[in-house]
């Protein structure tokens, strides 16, 4: 069943339409939620690049960077696991943003997630097929393109996700047990081989980088952690969303900001102070740590944690996007057909296939004109700004929202104190993302967001004026328990 704004429950017995626009609810449980959330951040990934990203900016003080990404994170999940205790939704800032701020807001703060969700596949996929496709030469003189590597892994996400949400989180928790077991195996490995002598606290001081590079490296540590709000978009096919919600998104940010720092320290104490000075040479730094601790050509369990969880992320943004687009099509803001869902598997299948063209178009198009790795780059900014925004939006419409329909519930810390925190502590990597300018050919990122915002105003000014009743009902329907 799923609850309108105004109290007004709208049944999926009460006719052939609404049956056919709502998921199947209950199959979801916390586990599931947190796994979800988990494979969309996709720690495993995220840990392989702090090690080289940070590092380079701020050498050992990653690990403090890294503490204080975590700590700003959460004031970040403050917001989302507020409205999502109250309001849960597949609409997920789109829904947020239009019971605060009003619909056009709502719309804007959902065009922006769009941007994010529909290029997060692509993302995901793009550069590792690359990376595949070179260890196989590399290693096996065999030639697999990394277009045909990308395809296969999208045909197979893509599989899994038709199949229901079931089967692809069943995939998603095993990839992710192997991406967290084989990083915290080998962080384990480092600490203990090098024993509490080792264990220095310098990683968690500014150093010769000084708070310069500290603050740098915070504001990239930061995006490692975006991904971890698409839980909310399993609200539907939660039992108890409301309940279990919250918890969700806390502990996934909890689990993913320990992850970060155990295996950052351990990278870092890993490769010595020689191998830290040398690392912006060294696009593999983790390979160097586990051919050192654990034996020669032992890398590659390291290189199949990050492939894996990459794809994790991919399946798991087909599935995230996917019923972002229900949620706004069933609402008729985008085309009513994606709002529908199959009666068979219970799946959006059309919001699904417009989700499999958008990566292939965006994916093999950035990937032939770019380069994967480019194309990797180019992404990651698009899908920085784009939920950096979103998370803007729902922070300010989050004090609004309590004053104006929860006064009884409002409280000055969680609802007004670290929701503006987290605007100052965003506004930081925002401002950075888009100026200075960033360098050829991804100052075109910075560009293309600029479209899509000038877009998202063109079409948000003709539904003011030609539709005007599809913005009055704008994120007003949510899932109940």
């Amino acid at each position: 069943m799923a609850q309108a704004a105004d109290g007004v429950s709208v049944d999926e017995g009460t006719s052939g339409t609404a049956a056919r626009s709502r998921l199947k609810g209950g199959q979801l449980g916390s586990l599931s939620l947190l796994v979800l959330a988990m494979a969309l951040v996709g720690p495993g990934a995220g840990a392989f690049f702090n090690l080289s990203t940070l590092g380079s900016i701020a050498g050992p003080a990653l690990v403090l960077s890294l503490v204080l990404s975590w700590v700003a994170m959460l004031t970040m999940v403050n917001t989302v696991a507020q409205f999502a205790g109250r309001v849960p939704s597949a609409g997920l800032f789109y829904t947020f943003v239009s019971q605060g701020l009003g619909a056009r807001a709502g719309f804007m703060a959902g065009w922006m997630l769009m941007a994010d969700y529909g290029a997060i596949t692509a993302f995901a996929l793009v550069y590792p097929s690359y990376q595949v496709s070179s260890y196989l030469e590399t290693t096996f003189s065999v030639n697999v393109p990394w277009w045909l590597i990308f395809l296969i892994a999208l045909g197979g996400a893509a599989w899994l996700a038709f199949r229901g949400i079931k089967p692809s989180l069943r995939t998603d928790i095993i990839f992710l047990i192997y991406e967290l077991g084989a990083l915290l195996a080998l962080a384990l490995t480092v600490l203990l081989r090098l024993g509490p002598s080792h264990w220095t606290a310098a990683p968690f001081t500014p150093g010769s980088t000084g708070w310069h590079g500290v603050r740098l490296a915070w504001i990239l540590g930061i995006t490692a952690f975006l991904g971890f709000e698409g839980a909310v978009t399993g609200a539907e096919e939660t039992s108890a969303p409301r309940r279990s919600l919250p918890k969700v998104l806390y502990l996934s940010v909890v689990l993913c900001g320990l992850f970060f720092v155990v295996t950052g320290y351990a990278g870092v104490l890993g490769l010595g102070s020689k191998g830290i000075a040398g690392i912006a040479s060294n696009p593999l730094p983790w390979n160097t740590v586990a051919n050192q601790f654990w034996g020669s050509g032992l890398g590659l369990t390291v290189d199949i944690g990050a492939w894996v969880s990459m794809f994790a992320c991919g399946l798991a943004g087909l599935n995230a996007s996917s019923r972002l687009w229900l949620s706004m099509g069933r609402e008729h803001v985008l085309p009513p057909l994606l709002g529908t869902v199959s009666r068979r598997r219970a799946v959006p299948s059309a919001a699904l296939l417009l989700q499999v063209a958008l990566t292939l178009a965006i994916g093999l198009g950035l990937g032939f004109w770019l380069g994967p790795f480019n194309a990797f780059l180019f992404l990651a900014t698009v899908l920085s700004i784009g939920a950096l925004i979103a998370y803007i939006l729902a922070s300010i419409a989050l004090p609004v929202f309590m004053l104006r329909r929860e006064r009884a519930s409002f409280r000055v810390i969680a609802h007004l104190v670290l929701p503006a925190a987290s605007i100052i502590i965003v506004a930081f990597p925002l401002y950075t993302s888009v100026w200075p300018l960033p360098a050829n050919p991804f100052d075109y990122a910075v560009y293309a967001v600029g479209a899509w915002v000038v877009i998202g105003l063109a079409l948000l000014a003709e539904l003011a004026i030609r539709r005007p009743h599809l913005l009055a009902t704008a994120g007003r329907l949510w899932s109940s328990e």
